[in-house]
């Protein structure tokens, strides 16, 4: 699946066009038939407060830090 499940395009996210439940029941269909679906994750979280993938990223310490220990930024 492309990235046009996500909510604002942010990972571990599901926009209101596609509801939980429904894709819940949709995965649900594919593996009763021996299909399966895979999402696709992007690399980059996005910096922005209040959004739990970043929250928790930097509080376990994910992030890829430079030697510095810095964390790198996309650009």
């Amino acid at each position: 699946a492309d990235i046009d499940y996500m909510s604002s395009y942010r990972d571990f996210t599901f926009s209101d066009s596609f509801p939980a439940a429904e894709m819940r029941q949709w995965v649900n269909s594919l593996h009763a038939t021996q299909q399966h679906w895979v999402p696709i994750l992007d690399p980059g979280i996005p910096l922005l407060a209040g959004y739990e993938a970043y929250e928790r990223g930097l509080r376990e310490g994910l992030f890829v830090r430079d030697r510095s220990g810095q964390a790198l930024l996309g650009e």
